[in-house]
């Protein structure tokens, strides 16, 4: 999954300088597992720099037949104002048929 994860990152979403550990066992009982990411996202800027570095902590909330669940947290502090909120996102994918997957 690993592998997958970091094909898709760098492919599709552009970014460059991944650095992703494997997913551990969370001590945490809010959720099963979890794992970091850094890496660079491009984006445009006035100020010359074309790349901001991202810190992302990823939590598996849920992992069965019926649905799959994460949750992130990223932050860019090398942004303006970048250390002074993170972004959380949740998706979640299940099952509606057997060959059709919902993603929310």
């Amino acid at each position: 999954m690993k592998i997958e994860y970091a094909n898709f990152a760098e492919t599709l979403r552009s970014y460059t300088n991944l650095d992703l550990t494997d997913w551990e066992k969370s001590d945490d009982a809010s959720c099963l597992n979890k794992r970091t990411l850094a890496y660079d996202l491009p984006f445009v800027s006035p100020l010359g720099r074309n790349t901001a570095n991202v810190n992302e902590h990823q939590r598996m909330l849920q992992d069965d037949l019926t649905a799959f669940s994460v949750e992130s947290d990223n932050q860019t502090p090398e942004v303006p104002y970048g250390k002074s909120f993170t972004t959380r996102m949740r998706v979640c994918l299940t099952s509606a048929t057997p060959n059709v997957t919902r993603i929310k």
